[in-house]
């Protein structure tokens, strides 16, 4: 039994980024997010919390903020 459960599992990674594909960055963040907590609250508490590697955004807010990602990667103080 616990074989089959690791190979079912095996081919559902094989087969989750083909499935998620077709939807839009932050709905297949959620999508992904969701598989992997097993969980649509665990998910969401996940995504909505405050991460320091991302000066404080949560993960759904990061990935869904262009300004956020332009002012994390530009060096500051370099206006050449």
């Amino acid at each position: 039994m616990q074989g089959s459960r690791l190979a079912q599992r095996a081919d559902q990674q094989v087969a989750l980024p083909r499935a998620l594909r077709h939807l839009w960055g932050p709905v297949r963040l959620v999508a992904l997010a969701r598989h992997v907590w097993e969980s649509g609250t665990n998910a969401d508490v996940f995504l909505d919390s405050p991460h320091t590697d991302l000066d404080g955004y949560g993960s759904l807010e990061a990935a869904t903020s262009h300004r956020t990602l332009l002012e994390s990667t530009v060096p500051q103080g370099n206006n050449q």
